[in-house]
This record gives structure tokens, sequence and C-alpha cells, in this order.
């Protein structure tokens, strides 16, 4: 419970007026603590109360005796966004007389934080350096595997002079990856799956020209999203824009402007694009996009560039293009071979750039057979990775003594797999640990030994 308001005496035949004052309040947690105090007597016992919270929630209210001569009004709410909204505390005795009070709640936090991890990693299965590529685009674009069909038919226009990002923009301008997008925001903002005509509708308007960030505008705008995530409320509608768009409460200043352009009868849609289209969206955007793409934190320079290329009139599509037809996406794909060596306890290999290496060993089981060295179970089983640690570009040379884990590997056959990563910056976002993201750039073919 929390005393929102406390009141001056009503008397069964008159109303006086309230006063109240300013709380503070975390999003998701129910407030807590007295509000307001009052010196004057509490007899409104009979009367109606209901307390809107300025999110679009009413409910009722309890009059209960405070200190001395005081009469609260309690109630209880919790705040799903952070924001400033007006409580407004509505008494009506018996008699008909009413009484008002007013008082700002305002709210911290935000409960969503968007994603701040690399996406899992995908190994293509193809042999071929092109096919290997289809299969990733249409993972990583269209979230499904390629038949074989599609793998032939992109292949070959590769082959005739079809460029990477030629391919990668044919994907990003089919049908397909137009619903996936309906299908994503409507998930995202509205909570629900499109209906089929839905996705028709706005699938076509993304084809007529239309571009992401105005179609997030259109269903962040729409009488739905304003009743079912700002309750109605224009307090509501911002602090979930803000929250859901940006991963962050909306602070007072841009609330002020906001709330004064939606009282001179801007419309919300132009709210929604002011945001979608502004520097912080982009960033938050690009960011996401190098997470899912590249699997690693963009650098400042990254968000730099390509947030000044959409200032500049470039879309989320041609910013897709670019990253999966660059080399990095090439060699998350595609890592180049390297050669790995053993003899006796020494391990030998030529790196073509720094890297962090890493030594996969896998038993093969008694029913395998030496020539079986594709990893596919049941024929192996691993028994663990060994970090090597960074090495800078060249020749390298590393003792192991064929332990894993600080444990001597038994007798039997096994197979080594050296895998070298480039290495990032650590990535910091607030709330979040940082961490060091890793990039696939070789990998050996299988190493047979014996250990006797």
């Amino acid at each position: 419970m929390v005393v929102v308001a406390a009141w001056m005496a009503i008397g069964s035949a008159s109303a006086r007026a309230a006063t109240a004052a300013s709380i503070v309040a975390v999003e998701g947690q129910p407030l807590t603590g007295v509000v307001v105090d009052s010196v004057s007597s509490c007899a409104i016992q009979g009367s109606s109360i209901s307390i809107n919270w300025g999110d679009g929630t009413t409910t009722g209210g309890t009059a209960t005796a405070g200190s001395g001569q005081t009469c609260n009004i309690t109630g209880s709410h919790t705040y799903l966004n952070g924001g400033r909204f007006t409580i407004t505390v509505a008494v009506r005795d018996e008699g008909g007389a009413s009484a008002t009070a007013h008082e700002q709640a305002v709210v911290s936090g935000c409960s969503s934080t968007g994603s701040s991890a690399p996406a899992t990693p995908f190994t293509p299965t193809a042999s071929g350096l092109d096919a290997r590529f289809v299969q990733a685009i249409y993972h990583d674009i269209l979230g499904r595997s390629a038949a074989p069909s599609e793998i032939a038919a992109a292949t070959n226009a590769l082959s005739l002079g079809a460029t990477r990002s030629q391919l990668a923009s044919t994907l990003l301008d089919s049908n397909e990856y137009r619903a996936h997008i309906v299908t994503s925001d409507y998930a995202s903002y509205l909570n629900r799956a499109p209906t089929p005509s839905e996705t028709s509708a706005f699938a076509t308007l993304l084809g007529s020209g239309v571009s992401d960030e105005g179609l997030l505008a259109q269903i962040v705008g729409s009488p739905e999203y304003f009743a079912s995530r700002g309750n109605s409320s224009n307090d509501g509608f911002l602090s979930a824009l803000y929250c859901e768009a940006l991963s962050r409460s909306i602070d007072p200043l841009a609330q002020t402007d906001d709330e004064s352009l939606l009282g001179s009868g801007v419309a919300r849609t132009a709210i929604a694009s002011s945001v979608f289209g502004s520097t912080e969206y982009r960033s938050l955007l690009i960011r996401g996009l190098f997470l899912h793409y590249l699997r690693r934190a963009a650098t400042p320079g990254d968000l730099a560039t390509w947030t000044a290329f959409m200032h500049s009139g470039g879309t989320d599509e041609q910013v897709i293009a670019a990253i999966v037809s660059s080399p990095e996406y090439d060699a998350h794909v595609n890592p180049v071979p390297i050669v790995l060596i053993l003899h006796g306890n020494t391990l030998s290999t030529t790196l073509a750039r720094d890297a962090t290496l890493t030594l996969t060993v896998l038993r093969i089981l008694p029913s395998g057979h030496a020539a079986a060295v594709l990893v596919a179970p049941p024929r192996t089983k691993l028994v663990g990775v060994v970090s090597l640690g960074f090495h800078h570009k060249g020749r390298v040379k590393l003792s192991w003594n064929r332990t894993v884990h600080n444990q001597p590997l038994r007798s039997g056959r096994y197979l080594l797999i050296l895998k070298a990563f480039a290495r990032h910056k650590p990535y910091h976002k607030p709330y979040h640990k940082p961490y060091r993201t890793l990039t696939l750039i070789g990998v050996s073919s299988p190493v047979l030994f014996k250990v006797h």
C-alpha cells in the first residue's frame, strides 16, 4: 500500500480542496511509503474513492486515519515503465460533494534492456565456399535453412557474376523477409502475432518503399498500442515507447516536450517517427545488427560510420547487405584453413594474423575407424577444449603435455583440431557485465594421433 493523498475534511454536504506532493518509484516495484500528510480531521467515511495512476490505470482507494488529525487515502500500484505520471485522487461523499488532488509520480527504470549478447554461431555444412555463404545468409536473414534448389540457384548466380551483396539484397527484398519483419515488430511492440491480412498489408507497405522505421512508427502510433501498451494515456504511451524503443525510461525534458506536442494535436505516429529516426535508436539498431550477423559488439567507429550512413538516407537492408558481404562475415562462414603439425609434444602452425588459439581434443570410440575423421557422433567423443592463449601472426610452436583439464589422456586414438579466433575489445553496456567477443578465423583439418 502507498498513501497517495491526505485530505482535508469533506463533511456530508460539502468538500474542501486537497493537497498533494510528488513521489518517487521504480518500475516493476510496488509503491510504498507516505506521500502526503494533512492536519485536517478524517470525515470521509462512506465516500467513494478512485485513484487514477496516470498510466491509464484506475483503482479504488481506502481512507485511513494517519497520525494526529491526518486522513490518508491509500492504494497500491505497480508501474510497468519509467516516466513521469500525474496521479489524480477523487473523493465523492454521500451527499454528492467531491474533492480531487493531483501529484506527480516520477518512476525510474525500464523493463526492456535489449539484447547485449552475440547470436549463437552458425556453422554451414556445405563444402563449397559459395554454398556455405548461401546457407549462412538464409539462416541469418530468413531464419531458416536454404533448400537444395535455393542453394543451387544462388551458387549458379554467383558463378555467373552476381555479387554476394546482390544475393543478400535479393533475400532482403523478398516478401518472405518483409513478412519476417512484420512478425518480429508485432511480437516486440504489440506482444502478439499479426493476422495474415495484417502481414500481407504491412509487407506490401514495406515493398512500396516505406522504411522499417516507418512501419514501426505506424504500429506504435496505432490505437491498439495506445490502449494495450500505453493504457490509453499519453504518459503511458510515452513511457512505453521510450522503454521499448530505446531500452530506457523517458527523460523529463523529452516527456515535457512530447506531452506538449501531443497536447497540441501532433499525432502519436509522428512522435514515434522522431524516436525511431534518432541517433540513439539507430545506434541501438547497429549494435543489434553487429551482434546478430558478426557475433560481436560494434566498435565506436562502426557506430559512427553506420549511423551517419543511415542519417544520409541508408536503409536497414543496405546495412545488412554490406555486413554479410564483408570479409569479416566471410571469415565466420569460411574460416581460413590452417595447418597443424604434431611432433611429439610440440604443436606447430603458421598464423596469417594475430589470433587466440584453442585445441579441440576428440577421442575416437572403439567402434570408429581412423579414416572417419569427421566428428560425427557416435564415432567420436569430445574430451575437451584446451586454451592455448593469444599469439602473434607468423610461425607458432607450442608445447602440449597431452592433458585436458589437467588430466592425462588415456590410451587410444584421438583427433586434434586447432582453431584460431580474432579477439575484439570488451563491449560495455549499462547494467551488463563487459564481455570479449571472439570471431573464428581459421580451423585446421583433424590430426590423428595415438596414446599408448
